[in-house]
């Protein structure tokens, strides 16, 4: 379990990195896709919600460091967005294309519903989305069309950060 939170936490760290850096050159309207939200995602459903909440709090800090949010604010979403998807291990087939668009679209949406509770809780030091501006369904987009080509190449590293169970 540790070198799976320990590797999972530098992929979404990287691609953190990766969206936050080299991403930004081709971003519509100054927004990037969240490949690390999409790593924490299939880490979670692949290896429970103790993985998720572990990876996604380490990851978070890392991006509140590399981001003008407040410190605390991605780990914050993360360890919930990694509890609440790790619930579901096991319970899914993630074939090729539909099913990491379908989770990557509501974890998008779960994202957005978090950091909009806590905008209203914080209404000045957080930034919240807005559900029907063009910038969220921007990322929304990004983040469906993007996740099937995210998870392949996750798929590639998987004895490194998903553990197997062993019957």
């Amino acid at each position: 379990m540790i070198k799976s939170i320990v590797f999972s936490t530098i992929a979404i760290a990287f691609f953190a990195t990766l969206q936050s850096t080299i991403l930004q050159h081709i971003a519509i309207l100054n927004v990037t896709p969240d490949l690390a939200l999409l790593v924490l995602l299939l880490v979670s459903l692949r290896n429970g919600s103790m993985v998720g909440q572990f990876s996604g709090f380490f990851a978070g800090f890392v991006q509140d460091f590399i981001s003008s949010a407040p410190l605390g604010f991605h780990s914050l979403i993360n360890v919930v967005v990694g509890f609440l998807y790790g619930i579901f291990k096991g319970n899914f087939f993630i074939d090729k294309i539909l099913v990491p668009v379908v989770i990557a679209l509501t974890g998008t949406l779960l994202k957005a519903l978090l950091s909009n509770i806590l905008g209203w809780l914080f209404p000045s030091a957080i930034p919240s989305y807005s559900f029907v501006s063009v910038r969220f369904w921007v990322e929304a987009g990004y983040n469906t069309v993007l996740s099937p080509l995210v998870f392949l190449l996750i798929g590639f590293i998987r004895p490194l950060f998903i553990v197997e169970r062993k019957i």
